[in-house]
């Protein structure tokens, strides 16, 4: 009964990305977040591969495409899907770090050359490894901050919960270096005693006990 269910929320949810605009809107005015609908179309990429094992014809794969070809339409100068917005003000357009790593983890399994190219591109301009730690910038290393936040290694100080998408992706890659680089860091940061990190600490542990539940591949055993 419950697959029937599934079968019948997954074609709302097609008829409500069919029927929308091509943005995701957010709570300011022009501002939009296309690649926020991942979610969204990777649970129709799921139901199309259960249609298949349940010798059903798939019913969303045009659906999925068309979303991926606006992606590869809307890249800045070196190629990087624009994640940040989409509005009137080109400024405002740009690749941020926390999207990219969270796209891309789905991405993986959506179109492959086009993960790969992107994957190659974030660790190109986004990840900075040294002997001791990987860092990750918020936005790529020729990019201009428009959004008003400060340069520079971004998980010092912000977005502790995006850092859980790093951990995915790194994870997604099976890149165990830069994963556990990246742990290390961040047991590093747990541990840095300044009064003005304990509010960021306690994003951080909550979003890692929930990186620590979530983050497995059920999917591949479907």
């Amino acid at each position: 009964k419950y697959i029937d269910e599934f079968y019948k929320n997954s074609d709302l949810l097609a008829e409500s990305l069919k029927n929308s605009t091509k943005f995701s809107a957010e709570t300011y005015d022009w501002w939009a977040w296309y690649v926020d609908n991942i979610n969204a179309y990777y649970s129709l990429y799921i139901c199309d591969k259960i249609l298949v094992k349940d010798w059903k014809i798939k019913k969303y794969e045009t659906l999925l495409n068309n979303w991926i070809n606006v992606l590869k339409e809307n890249t800045d100068e070196k190629w990087f899907i624009l994640t940040e917005s989409y509005s009137p003000n080109i400024d405002n357009n740009q690749a941020r770090w926390p999207a990219l790593a969270w796209l891309l983890t789905y991405l993986k399994d959506l179109d492959k050359d086009f993960y790969l190219k992107q994957n190659t591109l974030f660790y190109k301009y986004f990840v900075w490894s040294n002997w001791t730690f990987t860092l990750v910038r918020d936005v790529p290393i020729w990019e201009k901050i428009v959004n008003k936040i400060p340069a520079g290694p971004v998980l010092l100080w912000y977005s502790s919960s995006a850092t859980v998408l790093s951990l995915s992706l790194f994870k997604s890659n099976l890149d165990k270096e830069n994963f556990e680089k990246l742990l290390k860091f961040l047991n590093f940061m747990l541990y840095y005693k300044k009064d003005n990190y304990i509010f960021w600490k306690a994003i951080l542990i909550d979003s890692l006990i929930l990186w620590g539940k979530t983050y497995i591949s059920w999917w591949e055993n479907i």
